[in-house]
């Protein structure tokens, strides 16, 4: 149905109860500008807009529940076109239920608001949506239930990506060179899938703060600081991630969460530790991770504060410290290997820990360097190190432990 058919036909059909057939609105063809057929749009209706540069400040409003505003071929959406002096966002989302598809936006000035898509309500969906050098954030978000994907955020002067809400899910967006984090959630049950951020100045790649985050499948590269960071969260899991070249910080790091994975990620190349928890990180599986080439002369690859965590089948090459520090207590190892570290492969501080089946090769320090008491050592190989294992208190268990080269320096005390 045309809406310049619209009229008092459609108004009857509505007073009689009839089932109004949504309307695809097209612009330029029926409307010269967006807003003009978002204007006209009712609920449920798609604005259609050919391919083209529009320069208007587009508001979806009440009254336009549900509707679609989508693209055919390359339309970009200019907030303020070179020298002039427009503000606020190219898009600005205040209902529930809309999606914007297929639509490049720049140039939002900062005024009220000067990002590139604003959304103010649940619900809305924004699929293959770019943003480019916005005074702002690329997509800035305060609303539960929103849906991110598949969009391209580049240069803009703050997030990439922003969201306060509860149930976001960001996948498949690629955010390259922002001046704050990549992307960043504030709220429960987020969801990052699968994104590629990197080039983040003064910032981090990705951050979650809230229960119930899940963090899959991105790769992060080139941050200035962490390039993912998850605080008060509970029942999180960190999968399958790769990132590189975390500038002045973590590859992952965890503050204030609990009860979660952090599992099958990959950390290379992080001037401080690949992995971090922090003391207030308890019930957490770190499990097959790779850890390379992290760390400094006192962050370690993986560095466990937290107590209650289990370390399992990690690899850890070349740290710059330690490989696996720990100075929580009751944490098990088990499975790692380390290769490699210049300084200690494991160094254990927390009392009453497990280490069980590890295997720690080559480090220019002590294999294992034991400063915890009631800690069980049992079936670790230790090979090449400048000292294999040494221990400056009691232990609980010490068996079926083999060195190869270098010895015990001082030799363990079995705890009666």
């Amino acid at each position: 149905m045309r809406r310049s058919l619209l009229g008092a036909s459609f108004v009857a059909a509505c007073v009689l109860g009839g089932n109004a057939t949504a309307a695809t609105l097209k612009v330029p063809q029926q409307f010269a500008s967006i807003q003009a057929a978002v204007d006209a749009a009712g609920p449920g209706d798609t604005v259609l807009v050919k391919a083209g540069v529009y320069v208007e400040n587009v508001i979806i409003s009440s009254g336009q529940d549900g509707l679609l505003l989508k693209g055919s071929g390359k339309v970009v959406i200019d907030a303020r076109p070179q020298g002039a002096a427009g503000s606020g966002p190219a898009i600005g989302i205040a209902v529930a239920n809309v999606t914007v598809q297929n639509v490049v936006v720049r140039h939002a000035k900062a005024g009220l608001v000067g990002a590139g898509v604003v959304v103010l309500s649940n619900g809305v969906t924004l699929k293959n949506v770019a943003a480019y050098a916005c005074d702002d954030a690329g997509i800035l978000v305060a609303a539960h239930d929103v849906r991110i994907d598949g969009c391209r955020v580049i240069a803009c002067r703050n997030y990439g990506i922003r969201v306060t809400g509860d149930r976001a899910t960001i996948a498949g967006c690629f955010v390259r060179q922002c001046d704050s984090a990549g992307i960043s959630i504030t709220g429960i049950d987020a969801v990052v899938r699968k994104c590629r951020v990197q080039t983040i100045e003064d910032d981090s790649g990705i951050e979650v703060h809230g229960n119930g985050a899940r963090i899959l499948q991105n790769v992060v590269l080139d941050t200035d600081s962490d390039a993912i960071l998850v605080t008060d969260c509970g029942g999180f899991e960190i999968v399958g991630n790769r990132v590189r070249s975390a500038g002045d910080s973590e590859g992952i790091k965890l503050t204030s969460s609990g009860e979660g994975y952090i599992a099958s990620n990959t950390c290379e190349d992080c001037f401080q530790s690949g992995i971090e928890l922090g003391s207030d990180c308890g019930l957490v599986i770190v499990r097959k991770n790779k850890v390379l080439r992290c760390g400094s002369e006192s962050e370690h690859g993986i560095d466990i504060g937290a107590s209650d965590v289990v370390v399992e089948d990690n690899i850890v090459v070349e740290a710059e410290s330690d490989g696996i520090h720990t100075t929580g207590a009751l944490v098990t190892l088990r499975g790692n290997k380390v290769t490699g570290c210049f300084q200690d492969g494991i160094e254990i501080n927390g009392s009453g820990c497990v280490v069980d089946a590890n295997v720690v090769k080559n480090c220019h320090g002590e294999g294992i360097q034991n400063d915890a008491a009631m800690t069980d050592f049992t079936n670790n190989v230790m090979k090449g190190n400048r000292t294999d294992f040494v221990n400056s208190v009691n232990v609980g268990v010490f068996t079926g432990n083999v060195f190869v080269t270098g010895g015990i320096m001082t030799g363990p005390t079995i705890d009666g």
